[in-house]
């Protein structure tokens, strides 16, 4: 009796031992070919790819393509250069303040975003006497002028003033 109990437990576990062989060899095939697969499709993409990259680049060579990108790539200067270019809106910005804070611009120079110049307080409003009230009126002008909100440049640091018959100083504008 018990050797028929071991016959069948040992058909039993050759039974179930086949099944997961045959099992594991359909698991393992059909992996194989899912991953056949996959990498002739990784392949096809690659060759697809690979011909839009070569397309792009023949359209990239083209002059209108070369022209378009040189200026997205430079939009940023550009439109600084622009804004930097309008002369007329910066002269009558000068002559605003010539009249608002009763200076005399002896000359400009505009270089890089930078108005260089040479100013007076008006002489005849002031005399030798009168460098105190003339003192006033520059550090008001200095003072009121960096606060303005409306003001097209940014005055920098004022490194030279003089007085002999006049109140003379150089100033440096940035154009914001």
């Amino acid at each position: 009796m018990e050797k028929t109990q071991i016959i069948k437990k040992n058909k039993n576990s050759f039974a179930i031992s086949i099944s997961f062989l045959v099992f594991v060899v359909l698991l393992t095939s059909s992996l194989f070919f899912y991953n056949n697969k996959l990498t002739n499709e990784h392949e096809s993409l690659k060759k697809e790819i690979q011909t839009k990259v070569e397309s792009l680049q023949l359209d990239s060579e083209s002059e209108a393509i070369k022209i378009y990108s040189l200026i997205e790539i430079n939009k940023k200067y550009l439109e600084k250069f622009r804004e930097n270019s309008k002369i007329t809106k910066f002269l009558s910005h000068m002559d605003y303040i010539e009249q608002t804070y009763n200076l005399d611009f002896r000359w400009f120079s505009l270089n890089n975003s930078i108005i260089w110049t040479s100013a007076t307080l008006n002489s005849d409003e002031y005399t030798e006497i009168d460098f105190k009230l003339a003192y006033q009126k520059f550090v008001s002008f200095v003072s009121e002028y960096r606060k303005d909100e409306n003001a097209l440049f940014e005055l920098a640091f004022i490194n030279r003033i003089s007085w002999q018959d006049e109140m003379k100083f150089n100033l440096n504008f940035l154009i914001k």
